[in-house]
């Protein structure tokens, strides 16, 4: 049965934009990892990197630069004093080396969401400040040329363990997550203007669940845990031309919760394992199909970890 209750853990995702080079990352995750793990599109082969977090932690955020960086803000840490961090960890595509930055989040906290409008700025949307159960609808933007920091703005619900995806150039999700109870909110952020609206709700209350973007096409939400069922295996589909949802045809080979998405736009978006079981499966769906194929596993489980993804150009 997953964790209840205190936004300790949470997962992630921030789509990477189109191309036909590139990778997907994980960053940080259960048992206050400080592991960056990266999966070439080429290879569909996850490994470790040489390069590490600044601070192990679980509960990170990530979002992407497509071409130039990957972030990875915040998480959790319990046998450390403070327990949270305001960390930002920048992992440079070119050389696959990381280096924890000057600017921080501007509160100390985990299990955010990660958005980004590629080539402009990140977002970091929601968390639980310090591990206390004091939930947030703070959302820090990252702006990539100037590499500075602050809050922008705010979700219309305070929430931690909240799932994202981006439609670069247009706008970012925050969807459910937990704020006391389970939530089935919806916020879109306009970009650059980040105008926030509320979308039709999600059919039930989730949290921990997994997203990826079709850049320009679609936004996922996949599995989660749903304060009913429990751990889910049903993907949402969001069409970006008019955030109409629709069901997916594909759904992960596990229901599970505290997964992490990054995605290939134009090609497939994949979901790295979650909590059931310290599973390490990765399961791949083909764009615009949505058809599921098993990839390689995982060497080890890492749920509750920031992901987002290189795709070598912007878009």
């Amino acid at each position: 049965m997953a964790p209840l209750g205190a936004g300790k853990v949470g997962l992630f995702a921030a789509a990477g934009s189109g191309g036909a080079t590139g990778a997907a990352f994980l960053a940080g995750g259960n048992g206050y990892q400080d592991v960056i793990a990266k999966m070439p599109f080429s290879t569909e082969v996850i490994a470790d990197l040489a390069a590490t977090l600044e601070r192990g932690s679980s509960g990170t955020a990530g979002c992407s630069d497509s071409g130039v960086a990957g972030y990875v803000a915040g998480g959790y840490n319990d046998p450390l004093t403070p327990k949270s961090t305001d960390n930002i960890d920048k992992l440079t595509y070119s050389n696959d080396t990381a280096a924890l930055m000057t600017p921080t989040l501007t509160q100390r906290r985990t299990a955010a969401a990660g958005m980004q409008n590629s080539g402009v700025a990140g977002y970091f949307a929601g968390g639980d400040i310090d591990g206390t159960a004091t939930y947030t609808d703070i959302n820090d933007k990252l702006v990539f040329a100037s590499a500075t920091c602050s809050a922008t703005t705010s979700l219309s619900y305070s929430t931690n363990t909240n799932a994202s995806f981006s439609n670069s150039g247009t706008a970012g999700y925050s969807l459910g997550g937990y704020g006391g109870s389970y939530q089935d909110d919806i916020d879109k952020f306009a970009f650059p203007s980040d105008t926030q609206s509320a979308l039709t709700a999600l059919p039930y209350p989730v949290a921990w669940a997994g997203g990826f973007a079709d850049v320009g096409v679609s936004g996922y939400l996949a599995g989660g845990w749903e304060q009913v069922a429990h751990n889910v295996a049903t993907i949402y589909k969001w069409a970006f031309s008019n955030d109409a949802r629709t069901t997916s045809s594909g759904s992960l080979s596990v229901a599970d919760s505290q997964q992490t998405g990054a995605a290939n736009s134009g090609s497939a978006g994949f979901v790295f394992a979650g909590y059931s079981g310290g599973a390490t499966w990765v399961d791949k769906f083909a764009f615009p199909t949505d058809t599921r194929t098993s990839l390689t596993a995982m060497s080890h489980s890492q749920y509750s970890a920031a992901g987002f993804a290189d795709e070598g150009a912007l878009v």
